[in-house]
């Protein structure tokens, strides 16, 4: 979703990718140890209230989502695209990531064959938004064959996943992919309505709002929380946004509740792709490199303290996506920019970047075809060794790390490092050739 942002090489911020990249290596690394029991402190998120490295990723990446998307939208609108056109632009990548998010739920609950809708849906707006405008049937003979084509899997796509309705049974309706869409296009009307202004008066807004619904407003008394991930007797222990979430996904939500990527929470996270945008739009000022630099870390450093604060009154917590966890990690996401863009596109040192921008150019499909290889190697291959059905990644991991590792965190750090070698390796040729994958 957060793309290449500039044309030119003189004017491309190496910077925004590299940080990317690094964020959605940490994404999947994180999300692919060697073994969920044997994890350093840092990979895992915090129980409840607090922080760790881990939790300050998502974040990050939705920060970095907003502060593209300036560039992005600003590109657009100079080759002639009207607010109308930008929406419409939003809503087919906000579909299409949800779609993907969706095959992944799929995938992962054993029923792969759901993913077929999915895929025709996707192909279907490809064709379809392949020229303008988007109700055309085109002018040229190629415009209208694609045209034609897009429409027929579009409405196919839709019969088939009507069809199987009934087979998406319990699967999560919220997730990654998910949210990110739903940030992207909130986000997008907020940014073709308003200027930054507008833009910070959102934001203010936002986390105002949530921080009075959080202490003021709760589930009906009679309301249980199923599988409840917050300690009991903590305030703001997320009791409404699970209420919520039930009231509209039913039983379709994550199994540790409130939901992390549920529905209450995600205005909070728009406020994070809103503070990313105005990052953005400094970064697009005549100002000298330098005093951007200053400027996003005395402004990160600002927010960080303002976290804090915050944290007395209302939490730092990753799980309900608090006022305070917003400003906090944006502050950081804010400081490490900086640090990023010193180097990288200041001092030009740019050698040692490498691995991230390769990761950072293709994020998405890093993101997404990583989880469906692990969920292919430790649900699909399996083969049976001494009378044991074992999965391939199980033996793969119990033969070559935890054999020869006698940590066994040591051992689980290994081989998220090998995936996230392995991943480097397959989309280096992507990088290449000046193939960037985007939805």
């Amino acid at each position: 979703m957060a793309e290449t942002i500039l044309a030119t090489e003189q004017q491309r911020l190496v910077s925004l990718d590299a940080f990317r990249g690094l964020t959605i290596a940490s994404m999947v690394m994180v999300n692919n140890p060697g073994s969920w029991s044997h994890m350093y402190a840092p990979l895992r998120h915090a129980p409840w209230d607090g922080w760790t490295p881990t939790d300050f990723v998502f974040p990050f990446f939705l920060f970095i989502v907003g502060v593209a998307m300036t560039f992005s939208f600003d590109r657009r609108m100079q080759a002639g695209a009207d607010r109308l056109r930008l929406i419409a632009h939003a809503f087919r990548r906000s579909l299409i990531l949800i779609l993907l998010g969706f095959s992944i739920g799929a995938f992962s609950g054993g029923k792969w064959w759901n993913m077929t809708s999915y895929a025709m849906i996707i192909a279907g707006l490809y064709f379809v938004y392949s020229s303008e405008p988007l109700l055309s049937l085109g002018r040229t003979q190629r415009e209208k064959l694609n045209k034609l084509t897009g429409w027929a899997l579009l409405i196919a796509g839709v019969i088939v996943f009507i069809a199987s309705l009934g087979q998406f049974g319990d699967q999560r309706i919220p997730g990654v992919l998910q949210r990110i869409a739903w940030c992207y296009f909130g986000v997008s009307i907020i940014m073709v309505l308003t200027t930054w202004k507008g833009r910070l008066l959102w934001t203010l807004v936002i986390l105002n709002a949530y921080w009075i619904v959080m202490q003021y407003f709760d589930a009906p008394a009679d309301y249980e929380m199923t599988n409840r991930d917050a300690p009991e007797g903590v305030p703001f222990a997320g009791t409404l946004n699970d209420w919520v979430d039930t009231r509209i996904f039913g039983d379709n939500l994550y199994r540790r509740r409130p939901d992390p990527e549920g529905l209450l929470s995600t205005f909070p996270a728009m406020a994070t792709v809103l503070l990313g945008t105005l990052t953005g739009t400094w970064l697009k000022t005549a100002w000298d490199r330098r005093d951007k630099v200053i400027g996003m870390a005395c402004m990160g450093g600002v927010l960080i303290i303002a976290g804090l604060c915050m944290d007395l009154y209302f939490p730092i917590n990753k799980k309900i996506w608090s006022s305070s966890f917003v400003v906090f990690t944006a502050g950081w996401a804010m400081s490490i920019l900086a640090v990023c863009y010193y180097f990288i596109d200041v001092k030009m040192w740019k050698r040692w970047s490498l691995p991230f921008v390769v990761f950072g150019t293709n994020a998405i499909l890093l993101f997404w075809a990583a989880t469906i290889m692990a969920l292919t190697m430790s649900r699909y291959i399996r083969f049976t060794v001494d009378e044991e059905t074992i999965a391939l990644r199980t033996w793969l991991y119990r033969n070559i790390y935890t054999a020869n590792i006698e940590t066994p965190e040591l051992a689980s750090l290994m081989w998220a490092l090998s995936y996230l070698v392995l991943w480097c390796l397959l989309l280096y040729p992507f990088y290449r050739k000046k193939i960037f994958l985007k939805v």
